[in-house]
């Protein structure tokens, strides 16, 4: 029937002699097409073609024997490894996210919905970049003077505050 989703298990493909699975689309004449292999390796692969892997495929996902995984490559040198132009990853809830975004001439790290972006270490927040573009270390609330910490305000002017005995 049109439509349906057709499984194909093929021991070797042109003589490379490894096993892969195939799910195509429209009994796999037309449309998408995924196939899981392993390859002589033994690596896993995820590949995705349109039209049926005669000449054009892309791998979407590689797992290794080592245990690396890779998306967007195929030799991931580490436990993830994400290979992409622009947006290589969000982690969030649908409302706030942490991006990663990369191109020719940048890396960028963004916090994206109106949130600031905070550093924690050793269990406790130490530093922040609130929404305003203020970078806040060892304190959470910029212009706060009972904080002990360090802000640098967008304007450049940076504000020290200490306890009572001087500390910082």
């Amino acid at each position: 029937s049109s439509g349906a989703i057709t499984a194909t298990t093929l021991i070797s493909d042109a003589g490379n002699n490894y096993s892969q699975v195939k799910l195509s689309g429209d009994n796999g004449t037309n449309g998408d097409s995924y196939r899981f292999t392993l390859n002589n390796d033994n690596n896993l692969l995820l590949q995705r073609s349109t039209d049926n892997f005669s000449s054009n495929s892309n791998n979407i996902l590689s797992v290794l024997q080592s245990g690396n995984v890779g998306i967007g490559t195929t030799s991931p040198s580490y436990k993830l490894s994400v290979v992409n132009s622009g947006n290589v990853a969000a982690f969030g809830d649908g409302t706030r996210a942490f991006r990663v975004f990369t191109d020719s001439d940048e890396v960028s790290l963004l916090a994206d919905g109106s949130v600031p972006m905070k550093f924690y270490t050793s269990g406790a927040e130490k530093m922040r970049i609130d929404t305003g573009g203020k970078l806040l270390v060892g304190k959470i609330t910029a212009d706060a003077t009972n904080t002990v910490g360090h802000e640098l305000k967008a304007n450049g002017v940076v504000v020290h505050t200490t306890d009572d005995t001087g500390t910082m």
